[in-house]
C-alpha cells in the first residue's frame, strides 16, 4: 500500500502526461457523455390528438388512397408491357433452342459481356491476320 507521500509524487509525475493528453481524451469524454445521455432519453406518453397525422381528414385519406392505386395500376401496366414484349421477341426468334438462348442471354447480363468481349478478341486476331497478311505479300513471302 502507498503511503500518501509516494502517491502525491506519482500524481505529480502523470499531471504532465495527461496534460498533454487532454486535447485527445477530453472530446472522447465529451463523446461518451453525450451517447450516455440520449440513451437515457425515452419517448414520452403522447395524447391522442398528438399521435394522430396531421393530413388525416377524409379528403386527404381519400386522395393518399388515389394516389396508391393510381401507383399500383401503373406498376401493373408496366409488367404487362414487359411480358407481352419478351413473348414478342420470343416469337419472333425460330427455334426452340434459339428462343432458350435468348432467354439465357436475357436473364444472364454477365453471358452477354462475356460474348462482346470475345467479339472484340475475334476482330483484333481478324485485324492482325490481315496486316501480316498484307505484311508477307509487301516482301514478297507470299
Amino acid at each position: 500500500m502507498k503511503t500518501y507521500k509516494q502517491f502525491s509524487e506519482s500524481v505529480a509525475l502523470a499531471i504532465p502526461a495527461a496534460a498533454r493528453l487532454a486535447p485527445y481524451v477530453l472530446p472522447a469524454i465529451g463523446a461518451a457523455a453525450n451517447i450516455l445521455k440520449a440513451q437515457g432519453d425515452t419517448a414520452k406518453p403522447r395524447t391522442p390528438n398528438v399521435q394522430r397525422a396531421p393530413d388525416m381528414s377524409p379528403a386527404a385519406r381519400q386522395k393518399r388512397q388515389a394516389q396508391q392505386d393510381r401507383r399500383a395500376a401503373a406498376a401493373e401496366r408496366n409488367r404487362q408491357r414487359e411480358t407481352e414484349a419478351s413473348k414478342k421477341i420470343d416469337d419472333l426468334i425460330g427455334s426452340g433452342a434459339d428462343r432458350q438462348y435468348a432467354k439465357q442471354r436475357r436473364e444472364n447480363p454477365a453471358l452477354r459481356d462475356a460474348e462482346a468481349k470475345q467479339r472484340v478478341i475475334n476482330d483484333r486476331r481478324a485485324a492482325m491476320r490481315e496486316r501480316m497478311r498484307k505484311a508477307a505479300e509487301q516482301q514478297g513471302l507470299d
